[in-house]
């Protein structure tokens, strides 16, 4: 117990938000949501969502800027009347931006834990955006159906499982949702693995795709039984270069024998990497 508390000390000792952190903790350790007590708000990226017992939640009220590279990214590329698919949107800190840069655009959202899905959908009302963004509350995969859903404490990387230990959610296909659609702008996934399958029931989407904003990590492939390599491969037969950031605003391509030197990191799979570089004024390297 002493060596615990001792650890616990030299932590917060070196932490730059010490009564933060310990908020946090505190929060996510009581056996109730205190955020659906007290209806606190926290301002995140230019919006704002409710202080939810959830990871996103504690993580943006620990700091603020949590996630800001993504919204960033995010409300860089796109413009008013394009079309933002998001697939894994969680409580919303990407398709709720999106939503607020494009008045006149369309914003389609999809989270399957039904928990997670309840604290989108009061964020979403909550900035009034309920006549712009759509919520579907299943997963995505290669058919229509039912799946298995992780539901652990760490609720950002809640995940497809293969067993049938999880939540038993809805999935379904993609392409279903977004025949309304002669172009997709922006397609962001990150489902923790299951992203090979969300493209299987998605390859008509990916067709009009301009964009797609996608996570590797050869460790969820691998539990689904492929590669990064075979991922990307797809991409770049359907015509997509494929690119990484390196800096806040700068990009480098990539092929599909990229080799992670991390657990996982983001890639752009682009269509016209001019029109990309022109709407989010980045530069590129020559290569990675």
């Amino acid at each position: 117990m002493i060596d615990k508390l001792k650890t616990i000390v030299r932590v917060l000792n070196n932490d730059p938000k010490p009564f933060r952190r310990l908020s946090c903790k505190f929060l996510a350790w009581l056996p109730f949501d205190a955020g659906a007590l007290f209806r606190l708000k926290l301002p995140s990226n230019g919006f704002r969502i409710h202080l939810r017992k959830s990871s996103l939640s504690l993580a943006t009220l620990y700091d603020p800027n949590a996630r800001k590279s993504d919204a960033d990214f995010i409300t860089s590329y796109l413009r008013s009347g394009n079309v933002y698919i998001d697939v894994g949107a969680n409580i919303g800190t990407t398709a709720i931006p999106a939503a607020l840069v494009m008045p006149h655009g369309h914003v389609v959202a999809f989270e399957p834990h039904p928990r997670i899905f309840g604290f989108l959908e009061e964020n979403v009302k909550l900035n009034d955006l309920e006549g712009r963004v759509r919520l579907f509350n299943c997963a995505l995969g290669e058919s229509n159906g039912e799946i298995s859903f992780s539901s652990g404490t760490n609720d950002d990387t809640n995940h497809v499982i293969r067993s049938r230990d999880g939540l038993c959610v809805p999935v379904h296909r993609l392409d279903d949702y977004t025949t309304e659609f002669s172009k997709i702008d922006l397609l962001k996934i990150d489902v923790e693995g299951y992203e090979k399958f969300v493209l299987k029931g998605g390859r008509k989407t990916v067709e009009r795709a301009s964009c797609v904003y996608f996570e590797i990590s050869e460790e969820h492939f691998n539990e689904f039984g492929y590669t990064v390599k075979d991922l990307l491969a797809e991409f770049e037969s359907a015509g997509f270069g494929l690119f990484i950031k390196n800096t806040d605003s700068q990009i480098s391509r990539i092929g599909c024998d990229y080799q992670l030197t991390t657990h996982h990191t983001n890639v752009f799979a682009i269509r016209n990497v001019y029109d990309f570089l022109g709407r989010t004024c980045w530069t590129e390297l020559e290569s990675a």
